[in-house]
């Protein structure tokens, strides 16, 4: 990786500012670190609990409630109706205004409406829970532009590999925790409504602590020490006012290494939130799996993903530092090969376990389409995508002097965050 150069003096703010181990920086990021995890979770846990809402044998209490619905996988899909509609404005207002209150009133909303989910199950059958899983879907367009907007002014250049993954790993954590704990609540004397109300409470209180302790930048915190401040607004190159520069939608929206990374972005969300709401029923109707070991396999890939996602980030920061791939070879290798072997492992398992199945090939159509937008998008990224600062980004002169931000995998989460 490359090193970040800097004059006499801003490298000596630097280093007085990295003094501060643990700074307000981090409160932040693990702030959203938390964000991340609980918004996930209520996002997931939903494919878990629709299992136990529809089947009467996932708990001994038969005083919990059970729906003969034949349309759960509109109810599972309808998070994502409403979802787009705020991302591509949110990371516009939390740039301009800050990312605090959209991410506060995002998150209150989701909470509030997936603890509804129960509640509307009762009196407005599928069609209350479609209502409020659009409304979660409303809630969490903001969370990702807003995620990158606190990273990006948060996050000194030389900690971003580092702290991006880290908050990121929050995907993960979340998937594992709602599957989990989602499979054992649902069999349990308790119910499956108990878990909405579990993650729900959880995010309430989230959003009451980020309320007292979050804050949009350096600039406006309280008492963010003066080394820490410094020091990450000299590696920013931030400064008091800013510019507000107009977006170059034409150029964006002509330019083939936008659409690769928008076509890296569709195969990917396609092909998770295809397993994150279809392999749960599929566990639980197809393989017959307890609604409690459901959620233990079902959370498996993400376990690994948390594990793996901090070995690969480290290797690719590695091999870019040696010299030995270029950046762009870098997100165009992990990528690639992250998509086309995962995929080609999904289709081995799937074909097998549903040899002795009848429902065999109506799954097997589920399972091809989405390995086939992996394919097909990661291709289109590895050929056209680029590393390179674009001409409508802005002059290279009008970024701060002196400064050389570092090729890290925190850009690479920003131009392929695979998981929103």
């Amino acid at each position: 990786m490359q090193d970040t150069e800097y004059t006499k003096e801003e490298s000596s703010i630097i280093a007085q500012g990295q003094k501060v181990r643990f700074g307000a920086r981090h409160v932040q990021f693990i702030f959203i670190f938390g964000c991340l995890t609980l918004s996930i979770a209520m996002r997931a846990s939903f494919s878990i609990a629709i299992v136990a809402m529809t089947d009467n044998k996932t708990t001994q209490n038969h005083d919990v409630p059970t729906y003969s619905w034949n349309n759960t996988s509109v109810m599972l899909s309808s998070f994502f109706w409403s979802y787009i509609i705020f991302q591509v404005f949110a990371g516009y207002v939390a740039k301009k205004y800050g990312p605090k209150y959209l991410l506060l009133s995002g998150s209150i909303v989701n909470a509030l409406s997936f603890s509804l989910i129960p509640v509307s199950a009762k009196y407005a059958s599928s069609d209350g829970v479609i209502a409020m899983r659009v409304i979660q879907g409303l809630a969490q367009g903001s969370l990702f532009p807003c995620a990158h907007t606190v990273l990006g002014t948060w996050s000194p250049t030389e900690e971003r590999s580092l702290m991006g993954m880290i908050v990121y790993s929050g995907i993960s954590c979340g998937s594992v925790l709602s599957f989990i704990i989602t499979g054992y609540v649902c069999s349990s004397w308790a119910g499956w409504p108990v878990s909405f109300y579990i993650f729900a409470v959880a995010g309430i209180v989230w959003c009451v602590l980020y309320f007292q302790f979050g804050y949009n930048s350096p600039a406006v915190h309280p008492s963010i020490k003066m080394e820490e401040r410094r020091y990450i607004e000299t590696s920013l190159g931030q400064s008091n006012t800013s510019e507000d520069v107009p977006v170059p939608w034409k150029a964006i929206l002509t330019s083939k290494y936008f659409w690769s990374i928008v076509s890296a972005n569709i195969g990917s969300a396609w092909g998770y939130a295809m397993m994150m709401t279809q392999i749960p029923t599929y566990l639980g109707k197809v393989m017959k799996f307890e609604i409690s070991s459901n959620g233990v396999v079902s959370a498996i890939p993400y376990m690994a993903g948390a594990v793996t996602g901090f070995i690969f980030a480290r290797l690719s920061d590695y091999l870019i530092g040696k010299n030995w791939l270029t950046t762009i070879q870098s997100r165009r290798t992990f990528q690639v090969l992250g998509n086309f072997l995962s995929r080609t492992i999904d289709l081995s398992h799937i074909f097998l376990k549903l040899k002795k199945n009848s429902d065999r090939l109506q799954w097997r159509a589920v399972f091809v389409i989405a390995s086939g937008f992996y394919f097909i998008c990661s291709t289109l990224y590895g050929f056209f995508s680029s590393a390179t600062r674009q001409k409508w980004n802005g002059p290279s002169s009008s970024a701060p002097s002196n400064i050389q931000l570092r090729r890290s995998t925190f850009e690479t989460l920003h131009s392929n965050p695979r998981y929103e």
